[in-house]
């Protein structure tokens, strides 16, 4: 692919993994992103097949639109955040998948590569977020151009002790890079990366986005429990893997070298960041117990629990305050769907979550993919029980590509068959 035009993708793919509202402009450039691939798949989508797999995507998120509206003339309100946020999005960010495809050239189009460009975008991220960590100025110019609401406005004044990036802050930036991790653990066993070609860039980019992991949100922690996982699934010895292979040495000086230049630099400020960083080890080693303020709070969060039987059926038809703060005041994720429109919501928004994963899973034959998109799943699962999180803007990628590719390997299987028949 030309390499301008590579640039062009990079930037829209960036878009929809960052999503962002400018001052200057009152839309995520992702969401129009979105709405262009349902017009542009209206208009030139011509498989059968990938058509049929969009067609119940989309009739699975239809179906709890129309849920939300039920409780809503029930209940008498809706609040129309929870349907742009949460319902709505996974099926633009669907379609963004599909126009990102149409950019590539048929050779880019693996798996691989596509994991290859969500790498680099992670990368470009991360050296954002140094930058800004590192120049007050340049952050303060940033965030003066990005609409925040109130409450991030707020946050945003008082934390010093992370990176944040644009389009990403606070805990889903440790879900981005967890995200971008467990990536960079399946991408030896898929064909078609140009980073796992280049040993010395695979482990620099691993020892960057693990670097701005870290120092971003104690969530990223969380993802080394589902790379785990991943090894254990693929009956891979992390550890042999490790001893057998010097190139992985390399992380190493990388890491460390990242990691001194940022103390240096920072002096006090990056104290401030560790403290931060490692507040549940230090608080381990001083009081034998794993927690931290905000796991305090989450555990206080839980203790917010609808309080009438009519909530926990259907919900009260509100996701956010009038202030911009979380209805009820509480982050959970799933206990925010269930205040929005109770079970008779939540159990099938979770049956449409399991058929999108199950879905895209179908789309690959290989089984390191296959695993990963269910790990993938789990990982969705668990971020829930934290706050409200999905990962649509990844899923639908894998979808689309998956769905497309899957399209032309049935169109060549076919025409062999059409051809040794006519022979």
């Amino acid at each position: 692919m030309p390499i301008v035009r590579y640039f062009i993708f990079l930037f829209f793919l960036f878009a929809v993994i960052y999503p962002v509202i400018w001052q200057f402009f009152p839309v995520a450039f992702s969401r129009l992103l979105g709405a262009a691939g349902i017009v542009l798949a209206l208009f030139t989508l011509r498989s059968a097949y990938v058509a049929k797999v969009f067609r119940e995507i989309v009739f699975g998120y239809v179906l709890l639109i129309f849920i939300a509206f039920f409780q809503s003339t029930v209940n008498n309100s809706m609040d129309i955040e929870y349907l742009k946020h949460v319902l709505i999005l996974p099926i633009l960010n669907l379609f963004a998948g599909y126009v990102l495809y149409s950019m590539v050239d048929k050779e880019d189009r693996s798996f691989g590569r596509l994991c290859d460009s969500i790498l680099f975008v992670a990368v470009i991220q991360a050296f954002i977020s140094f930058a800004m960590f590192l120049s007050p100025e340049l952050t303060n110019t940033i965030h003066s151009m990005i609409e925040y609401n109130e409450g991030t406005e707020e946050k945003l004044e008082t934390l010093t002790h992370r990176l944040m990036g644009v389009g990403q802050a606070f805990w889903g930036a440790g879900v981005n890079y967890g995200i971008d991790i467990l990536i960079l653990s399946v991408l030896p066993d898929v064909k078609g990366s140009i980073i796992c070609k280049y040993k010395i860039l695979y482990w620099s980019i691993t020892a960057i986005l693990l670097l701005a992991g870290i120092f971003s949100a104690r969530t990223f922690f969380i993802s080394f429990i589902f790379i785990a996982l991943y090894f254990v699934l693929m009956k891979k010895n992390i550890f042999v893997t490790i001893v057998h292979s010097y190139k992985y040495i390399l992380i190493i000086p990388i890491f460390l070298f990242l990691y001194h230049f940022l103390r240096v630099q920072l002096g006090t400020k990056f104290e401030k960041v560790e403290a931060f960083t490692y507040e549940l080890f230090n608080n381990y080693e001083e009081s034998g117990e794993f927690e931290s303020s905000s796991t305090n709070k989450l555990k206080n969060m839980y203790d917010i629990l609808p309080s009438e039987t009519k909530t926990w059926i259907i919900g009260d038809g509100k996701f956010k305050n009038d202030d911009g703060t979380y209805y009820m005041y509480t982050d959970v994720g799933y206990s925010r769907h269930i205040f929005f429109y109770g079970l008779i919501g939540l159990i099938p928004f979770l049956i449409v979550l399991l058929f999108v994963y199950k879905t895209c899973a179908r789309q690959y034959h290989n089984h390191a993919i296959k695993t990963f998109i269910w790990i993938l799943f789990l990982f969705e699962l668990t971020l829930n029980f934290k706050a409200l999180m999905s990962l649509s803007p990844y899923w639908g990628l894998f979808l689309a590509w998956g769905a497309m590719n899957r399209d032309k390997e049935n169109e060549l299987i076919k025409n062999e068959l059409i051809r040794k028949s006519n022979n």
